[in-house]
């Protein structure tokens, strides 16, 4: 039987012109993915990957995460050196001590902000700014790694995309907004229905432009036909994994030349016992469930495929029961790492998404599940070649 090595590769031995680029789709989840991610990138960085990541897709929680990580690095992809000994340290404290959903909350009492009472989105991205300190806009983001930043736009039922100096959607168009507030496209991706609410933008003040003529008034280049507003949801309502940007489900292939890796820190559907079908906010909230869970295992299912074929990337998920990934390859689990029981891992995947601070015990338990998770999945498919 093989034993798990831990091997930790410095940065300088990663040869970009000899391996594929990483990319990463970061999933939604709070806070719970905030520090799932942080895990699974503690790994990689141990292993001197983060050299290696070219594109990053992310949603809600992932775009929280990307977005703390770009700024306390200077708005640049930090080495796997300064993600362990500055930005790991940087996002832990975050989510330990600044709590994002109690100094909203607090923001809602001033007079002035009353007016965002059924757009919260907005207090949200005020609160981000301020309590995270992040105070970037579009254009400040790198040329590399490319980042997407998913919503759902509501009117078009498309992903929409905040990306270097741009945000849009192929069927409303892409406008140039170097200046937009980063901040504003990291609440606008977690802007969940219901609890948070829509990002709304008056499309009349930008300028709009198609990718593709066909859809396109001739005359102009612009779109045909643009509605009035937008109103931008979280982007988990159409792709919780944010893996859309990164792999193809209909052809079954990456969008590039990518090692994908597949970040899911998503809840667990449960099944619901007293379900009532009333006309109430959880009636509607367990339907978007349902569906939401459909798609999701549809898109794993054929990403899931796609490695069995020998496709190379790795899907990491919050449910892993690491020990036994590793026993049903006849691999023995390294016994120096001290492997989270079924009973923590439980405890991780079904932690509260939520935007509250965590407890120093539970990011612990559920960074350390996503680290567990990314090692225990090398060893079993290895996937960092």
């Amino acid at each position: 039987m093989n034993t798990v090595t831990d091997r930790h590769a410095d940065s300088a031995d990663v040869g970009a012109a000899t391996v594929p680029d990483i990319a990463l789709a970061l999933s939604g989840g709070g806070v719970r993915a905030m520090a799932f991610h942080a895990g699974v990138l503690r790994f990689l960085a141990e292993r001197g990957q983060m050299e290696r990541v070219g594109r990053i897709s992310s949603v809600s929680g992932g775009s929280l995460l990307a977005g703390v990580i770009f700024s306390k690095a200077g708005m640049k992809w930090p080495t796997s050196k300064e993600y362990l000994e500055t930005v790991y340290p940087a996002v832990r404290e975050i989510l330990l001590n600044k709590d994002l959903a109690s100094a909203s909350h607090k923001r809602l009492l001033w007079p002035s902000n009353w007016r965002y009472l059924f757009q919260r989105v907005r207090i949200i991205a005020q609160t981000i700014q301020q309590v995270w300190n992040i105070n970037e806009t579009l254009r400040h983001l790198p040329a590399r790694p490319v980042w997407d930043l998913n919503g759902t736009a509501a009117e078009t039922g498309r992903r929409f995309q905040f990306k270097l100096n741009e945000f849009g959607d192929y069927q409303t168009g892409y406008a140039q907004v170097p200046d937009y507030p980063l901040v504003d496209a990291m609440a606008s991706s977690a802007a969940f229905p219901g609890s948070i609410g829509p990002m709304k933008l008056a499309t009349a003040d930008y300028k709009w432009k198609k990718r593709k003529s066909k859809a396109t008034d001739p005359s102009t280049g612009e779109p045909a036909y643009l509605p009035a507003k937008l109103h931008i949801y979280d982007g988990g309502v159409y792709d919780n994994l944010g893996m859309e940007p990164l792999f193809d489900i209909g052809t079954g292939k990456p969008r590039g030349p990518y090692h994908v890796i597949i970040c899911d820190a998503g809840a667990p559907f449960v099944e619901e016992k007293n379900y009532d079908p009333g006309l109430n906010f959880s009636s509607v909230e367990r339907l978007l469930n349902i569906m939401m869970n459909q798609t999701h295992a549809l898109r794993v299912r054929a990403f899931i495929n796609y490695l069995r074929h020998g496709g190379g990337g790795a899907y990491i998920s919050i449910d892993a029961r690491t020990q036994k990934i590793q026993a049903d390859r006849n691999v023995t689990p390294d016994p120096s790492v001290a492997w989270l029981s079924d009973k923590d891992i439980i405890l991780a995947e079904n932690y509260a998404t939520t935007l509250n601070a965590m407890k120093a015990e539970d990011f612990e338990r559920i960074q350390m599940q996503g680290y567990q998770s990314a090692l225990a999945n090398q060893a079993a498919y290895p996937y960092l070649k």
